[in-house]
């Protein structure tokens, strides 16, 4: 019997970039989508989804992609913790797992990783089962043969690289792009606005990308990094563009008087916790291509 691997980080490499000099590509960066829940603005969500179609950017997801609140979740589960699709029906995993396959397949030939979340991790655990597996599969079924596209799995977290190579002179070294990706974890104070996981991920991995979902923040961070040189008395830079990529929720909305009293309270976790109102959507890696010296490079620009 073949050795079981560990697990615990993916190395991901999607298909080559291919390119000409002054070239715009780019990577759409999104997480925490929370599908089911009801305060989710799914029209941002699809908005962003449709601005990456667009501009023919790649697509990652980071993790909590369905919301994955169920009845035996005691801290969290109520009645309004239910989209009203979801309404009326015990088989709440299964609809949620319909309607992301649903959002996302117009998108599948542009999705290179989806990864996992600690609400989809919750559902593993406690639940036995791994919602990711089925969503991967019709999506990757939805792919026409022609295209030859494999949508990665990409766990909690790790390491995706794209070659960006030229698509006629094979003479020019490809540059390289390197994203190093985890979900996230614990709380995210309001204060620093999970800009600490941030600073701990860099202690521990560098890549041109730091990328981290969860707290449902939005960051951007751009820092240097000193390297020894291979030759010479200077030392060298490295750029690191640290992002934190937020959720698609309403958190804080207005419930009348009247209906209370016909609906009794509608909150949500975050609004019962007091925890702070964030920015919606992900992040766009846009890179502008460049030949220089028998090789290409890139420059990169962050918006969110």
């Amino acid at each position: 019997m073949p050795k079981r691997s560990s697990g615990g980080i993916f190395i991901l490499r999607p298909a080559p970039l291919r390119v000409d000099p002054d070239d715009d590509v780019g990577i759409a960066l999104i997480s925490d989508l929370h599908i089911g829940a009801p305060q989710v603005d799914y029209d941002a969500m699809i908005a962003d989804l449709e601005a990456a179609k667009d501009r023919g950017y790649r697509i990652l997801i980071n993790g909590d992609v369905l919301d994955c609140i169920l009845p035996k979740d005691a801290k969290r589960f109520s009645m309004d913790s239910l989209h009203e699709r979801l309404l009326g029906t015990n088989d709440i995993l299964g609809e949620q797992i319909k309607w992301a396959i649903e959002i996302l397949k117009p998108y599948a030939p542009l999705i290179d990783m989806i990864g996992i979340g600690n609400h989809e991790a919750a559902v593993e655990k406690y639940h036995g089962m791994d919602p990711m597996k089925p969503i991967l599969k019709e999506l990757q079924a939805s792919i026409p043969d022609r295209l030859d596209h494999r949508i990665l799995y990409g766990g909690y977290g790790g390491f995706v690289q794209y070659m960006i190579q030229h698509r006629r002179q094979k003479r020019l070294s490809p540059a390289s792009l390197e994203i190093y990706y985890h979900h996230g974890s614990g709380g995210a104070s309001p204060v620093t606005g999970g800009t600490i996981g941030l600073n701990r991920k860099a202690t521990m991995a560098y890549a041109d990308v730091m990328w981290l979902g969860h707290s449902h923040n939005r960051v951007h961070r751009h820092i240097s990094f000193l390297t020894f040189p291979s030759a010479g008395s200077s030392a060298l830079e490295r750029q690191c563009r640290c992002i934190i990529t937020g959720a698609y929720m309403d958190t804080y909305t207005e419930q009348t008087q009247e209906d209370y009293w016909e609906n009794g309270r509608r909150s949500n976790y975050a609004a019962d916790s007091g925890l702070a109102p964030q920015g919606k959507g992900g992040a766009r890696v846009a890179l502008k291509i460049k030949a220089a010296d028998g090789r290409l490079t890139y420059d990169m620009e962050v918006t969110q």
